[in-house]
């Protein structure tokens, strides 16, 4: 959108131009992400309050119907600078709804994901079973903060026995 945005921005220049209005402008991107429109009148009798009411104007047009001599190059330029602006920022809308879809689907696909399962804290649990030759201690776990308790030393232990392994 920012992209979309700045083009339409570095395009106030040929407005000014057309409306009869010399001017320098300048964009400049800080380091904090913003962008400064920087507009300085060639002409100092120019009052810096018509170049305030030019750019308050041009940064609406894009919300307004615009109902003008279309034969015109200048008009026709505008409406395409103008259309270009809202096609992009109806194109950057809907990649932005686009990911958050897919978030969302990935989320309901994977309802348990790593930051659900908060295994106890509480020191080292009491009930433990050795798993690997004792190189994995399965202790207990709780999924969703308290809504459901699982003891997995308890449920490896009970495999184990319906399997009929009983190593470590």
């Amino acid at each position: 959108m920012k992209t979309a945005c700045i083009q339409y921005l570095q395009y106030f220049y040929e407005f000014l131009k057309e409306i009869g209005v010399s001017a320098k402008v300048k964009l400049d991107e800080q380091d904090s992400g913003s962008t400064i429109l920087s507009v300085t009148p060639e002409n100092k009798d120019e009052a810096l309050e018509n170049i305030g009411l030019a750019l308050d104007i041009y940064l609406r047009l894009p919300s307004s119907q615009i109902e003008a001599d279309m034969s015109s190059i200048q008009v026709q330029s505008l409406n395409a600078q103008i259309f270009h602006l809202k096609g992009q920022l109806a194109l950057a809308a809907a990649t932005i709804q686009q990911q958050q879809s897919t978030i969302q689907n990935l989320q309901i696909q994977q309802p348990f994901s790593p930051n659900i399962l908060v295994l106890s804290q509480q020191g080292e649990s009491k009930d433990q079973e050795p798993l690997l030759g004792g190189i994995i201690k399965v202790g207990e776990a709780e999924l969703a903060e308290g809504a459901l308790s699982i003891n997995l030393a308890a449920l490896l232990r009970w495999l184990k026995k319906k399997v009929g392994k009983n190593e470590s």
